[in-house]
């Protein structure tokens, strides 16, 4: 497809070197996306991958010329009650990128004890691997699919010139309780990174890997 517009990122806080401005988008972009899961909010089978490559140019009215691409896959695996979970995400440039073609990383399942979108980068992206079970107890008492989970996430975000190393990658986790509803998943969890980074999210609509 094509897109085309404007608009304005101004930092508010943070490190003034963050990029800022009125920008113009102009580019092309195409997108994929395959999904054998068995069930979107809390699947117990099958493969998730989405991924979207973008091109922004200037004869189209981008304030700058980059190439990126936007991936995210995951997998879900059951044993009885007990399912096992991967996935991945990663977005990045081929440049140092303006306000508007940042990526970001962050929040519930995107390195759980970070604030929302927190951390931004030329590229971004996290891995994480997860352990929920069904609990029929809690099930008969809420009357609604009820689930215990834990997550164990890496990942983090990275500038031109900030290397990437274990040093600066980011580790997190979270503990879950999660709910079918009428009107998508919920999740009431605990998520910790490192260096005491510690948040409690009430969400309703996010499931893991997406």
């Amino acid at each position: 497809g094509v897109e085309t517009g404007d608009g304005k990122g101004h930092r508010l806080t943070g490190d003034p070197a963050l990029p800022s401005g009125d920008y113009g988008v102009g580019g092309v972009a195409m997108a994929f996306e395959m999904d054998t899961l068995d069930t979107w909010d809390f699947p117990s089978n099958g493969e998730y991958l989405a991924t979207r490559f973008e091109r922004q140019m200037t004869d189209l009215g981008s304030s700058q010329e980059i190439g990126m691409i936007e991936a995210t896959a995951g997998l879900a695996r059951s044993f009885d009650a007990l399912t096992v979970h991967g996935w991945a995400v990663l977005g990045a440039a081929d440049r140092q990128p303006q306000v508007q073609n940042i990526h970001r990383i962050g929040g519930l399942f995107r390195l759980s004890g970070l604030a929302e979108d927190e951390l931004l980068g030329r590229t971004a992206g996290m891995l994480g691997i997860g352990f929920r079970r069904r609990f029929g107890d809690l099930e008969a008492l809420l009357q609604r699919n009820t689930y215990l989970g834990v997550t164990l996430e890496a990942g983090g975000a990275w500038f031109d010139g900030e290397p990437m190393t274990l040093d600066s990658t980011v580790f997190a986790g979270s503990a879950y309780l999660g709910m079918d509803t009428f009107v998508g998943p919920f999740h009431l969890a605990w998520g910790h990174a490192e260096a005491g980074r510690d948040r409690v999210y009430i969400v309703l609509g996010r499931t893991i890997h997406r």
